[in-house]
């Protein structure tokens, strides 16, 4: 039987957080409706879809089993991306203008990632005016 309180634990250990109104707001509800659902046995479906859009393992997100060797190899080479997600996040909750400072920082340092975002941006039909973003 999967217990949720723990799905939602690991939800919240991955963002760094500690509260579980937060979760209710990384799946996009309200606490109240996160609340509801939690009662009714209808949240899973909303946990496992977030795990899915971010790339979690699904069987050590429902479970908490560690994911097979192969499987956390692979993730490995990533691992850099993870540990910085988790400090932004932390840092975002005390600050949340640091997203923003992320944001260029990281355009700054890395000029090759801003001229692809540009480029993605531009085939999808966006422009970037003065950090406002406008439908083509």
């Amino acid at each position: 039987m999967i217990n949720l309180d723990n799905v939602v634990q690991r939800l919240l250990k991955i963002k760094g957080l500690s509260q579980g109104k937060e979760a209710a707001n990384i799946l996009g509800i309200s606490p109240a409706d996160f609340s509801n659902r939690k009662k009714r046995g209808s949240l899973l479906p909303l946990l496992v879809e977030w795990a899915e859009r971010e790339g979690i393992n699904l069987q050590w997100f429902i479970t908490g089993d560690e994911p097979n060797l192969a499987e956390t190899e692979k993730r490995r080479k990533f691992q850099i991306f993870n540990e910085a997600e988790e400090w932004l996040n932390e840092e975002v909750n005390k600050n949340p203008k640091r997203e923003i400072w992320f944001e260029v920082e990281f355009e700054r340092a890395f000029e090759e990632f801003k001229k692809w975002k540009e480029e993605k941006e531009e085939s999808a039909g966006y422009t970037d005016s003065s950090s406002t973003r406008k439908v083509a």
